[in-house]
């Protein structure tokens, strides 16, 4: 009796030695920040702990390597302060701060100088000067400068371009205001910071191509409508926000083409966390996970989906 209790004993402790042994290589596999705090939880006394806590600093450190932002540098001393690369990561920290510094200062002493006036020599910024350019003021003149609550139509050789309503201090528009197209549709409308969008908007707009679609032969004239609905930083998407592109013909109701992106943005670009959902015709593909310099980079933080379903 005492032999057989051994035995079933051993045929356990094999049975936990292979279920470490396989659950350590698939959270190898995912290489992933959560799949190493799920083995360790789970297997936290094997004797691939000692290796998965190893790997998972490395994949954190290579993480705060890729972003490259103070605040993952950071976030790793405080989670590793004794841990294999903090004299690396300090001296990065450092040169990012120094060059940080450098950069505020240099912003500092960058300013828009060009103006614009109307026929009464009421000024505003100019951020892109064309050629025959003209404005018309509806609104309070303060010291030869746009202010206050009002209206600015944009013309090029006479023929209206854009308009800008809101609220404008000295000469820029600051606080909420809204871009109109040539036809009264609003491409934008956002909190504004030196005429730059700062905040929470929502931009929309609209162009036209020629293309085809289901392997038709002729031409057809194509569409699309783009919408970012989120929030901004001097003029970028930066922080959280949504974005949608469809594509359909002229004159027609159907859309061929859809995409979205819903989740983290830097500088313009999908950077952080987040889903990208695309559909052509009945063909949908959906990534969820993180996203570096605009394109997707793993499945890190979102737990591996699609390979790495099993994990959970």
């Amino acid at each position: 009796m005492a032999k057989l209790k051994y035995i079933i004993f051993i045929l356990f402790l094999l049975f936990i030695v292979s279920c470490a042994s396989s659950a350590f290589k698939r959270a190898k596999e995912a290489n992933t920040i959560n799949a190493y705090n799920w083995f360790l939880t789970k297997y936290g006394d094997s004797h691939y702990a000692e290796q998965a806590m190893l790997l998972r600093e490395k994949r954190f450190y290579d993480n705060s390597k890729k972003r490259n932002e103070i605040e993952f540098y950071e976030e790793y001393l405080r989670e590793y302060p004794t841990g294999k690369y903090v004299n690396e990561v300090k001296k990065i920290l450092k040169e990012e701060k120094n060059l940080l510094v450098e950069l505020e200062k240099a912003n500092d002493n960058v300013k828009i100088n060009y103006w614009i006036s109307d026929s009464n020599g009421c000024k505003c910024i100019n951020p892109a000067p064309q050629e025959n350019e003209s404005i018309t003021w509806t609104g309070e003149c303060k010291n030869n400068k746009v202010h206050g609550l009002g209206q600015i139509k944009w013309f090029s050789a006479g023929k209206l371009t854009q308009s800008n309503i809101g609220n404008f201090e000295d000469g820029k528009l600051n606080g909420q205001g809204c871009l109109i197209d040539e036809n009264e549709n609003y491409k934008e409308c956002a909190e504004y910071k030196d005429h730059r969008l700062n905040g929470i908007g929502k931009e929309i707009s609209y162009d036209t191509f020629s293309g085809r679609y289901d392997n038709s032969k002729s031409v057809d004239q194509i569409i699309r409508e783009t919408v970012y609905n989120g929030e901004y930083i001097n003029g970028k998407k930066h922080g959280v926000g949504r974005y949608e592109q469809t594509e359909r013909r002229k004159n027609s109701s159907n859309v061929h083409y859809e995409y979205w992106y819903y989740g983290q943005w830097k500088d313009g670009k999908k950077d952080g966390l987040g889903c990208e959902y695309s559909k052509f015709n009945d063909k949908s593909h959906m990534t969820c996970g993180n996203f570096l310099l605009g394109k997707f980079s793993d499945y890190n933080g979102f737990w591996g989906w699609h390979k790495y379903l099993i994990l959970l």
